[in-house]
């Protein structure tokens, strides 16, 4: 029995590595990092559990719990803010108690992690899907061009929840959403404008460091209930704002990247990547 016992467990630990490799490999070659509740429906008094997930075009694989990985993680509700508990290699990987109703915020910042490039074609190919082609003009004209091209990124990602009160329960959902719709304080976030639940159009803000950031591009992904993606892009206005029109029940994904030059340091470029996801009924 001790001797299953501690195969049982050796399996375990190497199934755990094995994904969190494969989980490693695939957040430096994927696009989208986002956060995915289990479930489209929450109450108050349940669990609420959320995937993260990470791959293309709003399809990707669900990655374990791996708190080395992460700077910060916690869920902000109406009246608080709870810190992240778990163990390494939960999937889902993140559980918190839904202790209150109203429009919850689950956010997440990983540590910072680098890649690098294997040509100038495929660090080309990456900086025009995201609009950022002045980048790699001003790399072209560097005397490194041919040398091996190294980044470093963070990602943001943030999902907003509704939680509904208990059918026995007098008191109504919370009326007051400052909380999961107020700026988090993150280098580079995407902040909800609006409550996305209820209306057939969403506002954001994209934020650097504090600040509004105007002519920036935003990628937009829609799945319906019948699992067809589709996908557009959005531009921030002066004011760093943008608008995404929400009429189609299903699940929603918004991304945008800040890319900018790194001198004088071991890599070349850094990429903050920030997401926001929602689901509508």
């Amino acid at each position: 029995m001790k001797a299953n016992n501690r195969n049982s467990k050796t399996t375990s630990c190497l199934s755990l590595i094995i994904i969190l490799f494969i989980a490693s490999t695939q957040t430096a070659t994927a696009h989208e990092y986002w956060l995915d509740p289990v479930r489209a429906d929450w109450m108050a008094g349940d669990t609420l559990k959320l995937d993260i997930r990470n791959g293309e075009n709003f399809t990707g694989q669900a990655l374990p719990l791996h708190p080395p990985s992460l700077a910060a993680a916690g869920l902000i509700t109406p009246t608080q803010r709870l810190p992240l508990k778990g163990k390494s290699g939960n999937i889902p990987a993140l559980k918190f108690p839904l202790q209150e109703s109203g429009l919850h915020l689950a956010l997440l910042e990983t540590q910072q992690r680098q890649v690098s490039y294997e040509s100038a074609d495929e660090f080309r190919q990456f900086l025009s899907e995201h609009n950022w082609q002045s980048i790699y003009v001003d790399h072209s004209s560097s005397k490194n061009v041919d040398d091996e091209i190294v980044e470093t990124y963070k990602r943001y990602t943030k999902a907003l929840v509704s939680v509904s009160s208990k059918p026995d329960s007098e008191s109504a959902s919370s009326p007051d959403n400052h909380t999961a719709l107020a700026y988090q304080g993150l280098q580079y976030e995407l902040v909800a404008l609006n409550p996305p639940q209820d209306v057939d159009r969403l506002s954001i803000r994209v934020m650097r460091e504090g600040e509004p950031t105007p002519n920036r591009q935003v990628e937009w992904y829609h799945r319906g209930d019948d699992g067809v993606v589709n996908k557009g892009v959005i531009q921030t206005d002066s004011n760093g704002i943008a608008t995404i029109v929400t009429e189609e029940p299903g699940n929603y994904l918004l991304n945008s990247v800040w890319v900018e030059k790194l001198p004088g340091q071991s890599a070349h470029w850094q990429s903050l990547w920030a997401s926001l996801s929602f689901g509508k009924k």
